[in-house]
């Protein structure tokens, strides 16, 4: 290794296994690059800053992938052609996970567009991957000049427990052992991002996991602080982007205050009307400014008018919780939406829910399959099977768009994320094929969107399965909570969602938490903030589970007649062959005369699906007579 390459390389040792950072050693012509060495799982992560012609003023062109690679586990891809393709649900939701990390940092006005990739080169199954990139990505925006705004030191852990221990980024078989596993990004003092997927944890033992996690995280920043020291990286000075204090922006900020004015103390509205009407009022704003300014772009135009407006209706949203202690909406700061819930929506189906809260309605419809109908999940992480599918549907017009193409709507990052996170809700909750011998299958429409429509899929989703008389342990509900200059809400509607701080998922039962996602639009929430955050969901999750169970209380005793019925039993493996018969010719001669499907597992029990129960009973007695 050359003095360059020693001199850019740092390693140290954590929780007993070694870190080694290599800084700027490959992609030469990209603004930044670091290779990461965990264990043996090596990540890759590419920086690529891009000047743009024109200010982007309202999101920042942030852009992250991560990228799997199959010789990094050492197999050829199973896929036509033999080369890797579209990324899988996980390399998707660890991109996301990167994503949730960081943005908060990026403002929203930039002249950039920045894109950074994560390539898994090596992977060592118990140095979890979504973790280095986690670091790497946060380090090659730390160590870069030309991203100035960029100088929050920051670090992820991943949290799991062994026994009665905490243990910080396990390997796979704890992980895959522990009753949580909780994945944190944040500061020496604040918290940034969290996920959880877990068994019905309680809130306290949470807060201590979250305790936990920050000590460790502060070990990771001091090393990471160290390598920046190393390096003498020089951040470029900030540019503050100022748009010009002339005439014509003083008349805009009039205009819209005074419309904001007329429509938040209009009584004789309701809050979907003030909606409509904000709506239509910034509309009629875009169009007059470009009328007036026709040299400048349609979308730039768009861009600043929104921001001028967003930064309006924060200074309302401010006036009246100050002088009413109310919401933009009318609420109080704990408050739920109306809610409406109706079961048994479709005829025909085996089972389903509308779940509506405020203006978010959802619809869920549950589908009960054979166990051969399960998903092959295969990917760099895992060659698994899954049988509870969810997924997650947001048409344009649950926002009152229309689609952008004529062309059949493809499936988009945020769509997988939330299809994941209720999956993950209800992974400890559904019972296994053991007990239930069916693949599930979930679907949740987004009908109407006003904030937190992944906490009414969730809702929707735990009623439709209870109506298809699918045994879950217990109802499970999600609420979203809010943050405004310090006060925290409950149930959050579309537009505190959009000019709060926070967006704070939690879903889970009567007994503990079973998923949580936290977004940070702010530097970060400090730990006292979460632990008042835990018991104030609590408090609304508990409400909402007594008003599910005003119309369904349990999972029905029985399954639908719509639903293919099951027989399973066990036969001694040396009278297997006895059911197939020579070349198949038994079973596919049984299964053609009655109508079954048999399907027979590793561990010699025998599955017989039938939608009459009258041809379960005969082809199970057909083959207890060829076994005798």
């Amino acid at each position: 290794m050359s003095k360059d390459a020693l001199k850019n390389s740092f390693g140290f040792n954590f929780n007993n296994k070694r870190i080694i950072f290599e800084i700027d050693q490959v992609a030469s012509k990209s603004d930044k690059s670091i290779i990461c060495r965990y264990g043996n799982t090596t990540i890759l992560t590419v920086l690529t800053i891009k000047k743009l012609a024109k200010n982007v003023n309202s999101f920042f062109p942030l852009t992250i992938t991560f990228e799997e690679k199959f010789y990094a586990i050492g197999k050829i891809p199973n896929a036509f052609g033999k080369r890797e393709s579209k990324p899988s649900y996980d390399a998707i939701t660890a991109a996301r996970l990167i994503d949730r990390s960081l943005r908060n940092f990026f403002p929203n006005s930039s002249d950039q567009e920045v894109q950074i990739n994560n390539l898994v080169l090596s992977l060592d199954p118990d140095c979890d991957p979504r973790l280095v990139a986690i670091w790497n990505s946060f380090l090659v925006c730390y160590l870069s000049p030309n991203l100035p705004f960029f100088q929050t030191p920051l670090s992820a852990v991943i949290i799991g427990k062994e026994e009665n221990n905490f243990i910080c980024n396990p390997s796979n078989e704890i992980l895959n052992n522990s009753p949580f596993e909780l994945i944190v990004t944040g500061t020496e003092e604040t918290i940034n991002m969290m996920e959880v997927g877990a068994q019905e944890i309680f809130e306290e033992e949470l807060e201590k996991a979250i305790d936990f996690a920050q000590q460790e995280i502060i070990i990771l920043i001091g090393f990471f602080q160290h390598i920046a020291n190393s390096t003498g990286i020089k951040k470029q000075e900030i540019k503050i982007i100022k748009e010009n204090e002339n005439a014509e922006n003083k008349w805009l900020e009039e205009k819209i205050d005074n419309y904001l004015e007329k429509v938040l103390f209009d009584n004789h509205l309701s809050w979907i009307n003030k909606e409509k009407k904000l709506k239509e009022c910034r509309q009629e704003l875009t169009k007059e400014c470009h009328d007036k300014n026709p040299q400048l772009e349609e979308d730039y135009i768009k861009g600043s008018v929104e921001q001028i407006w967003d930064a309006f209706l924060r200074n309302w949203m401010r006036k009246i919780w100050k002088e009413k202690q109310l919401r933009l909406d009318g609420r109080k700061a704990k408050e739920v939406r109306e809610l409406e819930i109706k079961i048994d929506f479709l005829p025909n189906v085996h089972g389903s829910a509308v779940f509506c809260r405020g203006k978010t309605q959802v619809l869920s419809v549950a589908t009960l399959g054979k166990i051969s109908d399960k998903q092959l999940v295969d990917n760099i992480f895992s060659r698994s099977y899954k049988s509870f599918i969810h997924h997650y549907n947001f048409p344009e017009f649950a926002v009152n768009e229309k689609n952008k193409t004529t062309n059949f709507r493809s499936v988009s990052r945020r769509e997988i994320g939330h299809g994941e996170l209720v999956e993950k809700t209800f992974d400890y909750l559904i019972p296994t094929i053991d007990i239930f011998p069916y693949t599930i299958r979930v679907v949740s429409e987004v009908l109407s969107s006003d904030g937190s429509s992944s906490q009414a899929s969730i809702c929707a989703t735990s009623l439709a399965l209870m109506t298809a008389g699918i045994p879950l342990i217990r109802p499970v509900a999600g609420i979203a909570l809010g943050l405004f200059e310090g006060q925290i809400y409950s149930d959050i509607n579309g537009l505190e969602d959009k000019l709060g701080e926070m967006d704070f998922k939690i879903a889970g039962t009567e007994k503990g938490i079973c998923s949580l996602q936290l977004d940070v639009k702010n530097e970060g929430i400090s730990k006292l903030l979460i632990k008042d955050c835990l018991k104030k969901a609590r408090q609304a999750r508990i409400y909402l589970l007594n008003e599910m169970k005003k119309n369904i209380f349990q999972p029905r005793s029985t399954l639908p007649s719509q639903v293919i019925k099951c027989r399973k039993f066990y036969v001694e493996k040396t009278k297997i062959g006895l059911i197939i018969g020579p070349k198949g010719k038994t079973i596919n001669q049984l299964t053609e005369e009655t109508g079954t499907t048999i399907e027979i597992q590793n561990d010699g029990y025998v599955l017989v699906y039938h939608q009459d129960e009258n041809e379960l009973e005969k082809t199970y007695q057909t083959i207890k007579k060829l076994i005798r």
